[in-house]
């Protein structure tokens, strides 16, 4: 039931952060019209435009490893609503987050479920 619920709420959420400039337009991944491609060929005609005009080109990648298992729960929502996301979607995005737990299963063993309060759902649209 959820996923239909995130499918409903994903593109209007998507065009409200959109149309209030909510997403930097360096951000590249997930927007619709826009990919990681598309920024290498931005970058590619750059560095090629740098290194032609006889100027040096340094370039920094991170990958920041686990970064949306450490996405906190309330931090994510308070960014949200002062973002101006209020009312019914705040309450049902934090409803999503709420309440939620992890167990371990490793050679047929399973550990006690843990209560969690950061990670985002693998598999989200959201």
């Amino acid at each position: 039931m959820s996923k239909v619920m995130e499918a409903a709420v994903h593109t209007p959420f998507q065009n409200y952060l959109i149309v209030n400039k909510l997403i930097s337009c360096r951000q590249f991944g997930f927007r619709p019209g826009h990919s990681t491609s598309d920024l290498l060929t931005i970058l590619s005609k750059k560095w090629n435009t740098a290194l032609f005009s006889g100027h040096e080109m340094c370039a920094i990648k991170i990958d920041i490893k686990g970064t949306f298992d450490k996405v906190w729960h309330n931090g994510l929502c308070a960014k949200l609503q002062s973002k101006g996301v209020t009312g019914r979607l705040l309450t049902w995005l934090q409803s999503c987050l709420a309440n939620r737990s992890i167990n371990v299963v490793l050679s047929g063993q399973s550990s006690d479920l843990m209560n969690i309060n950061s990670s985002v759902p693998q598999g989200s649209l959201l």
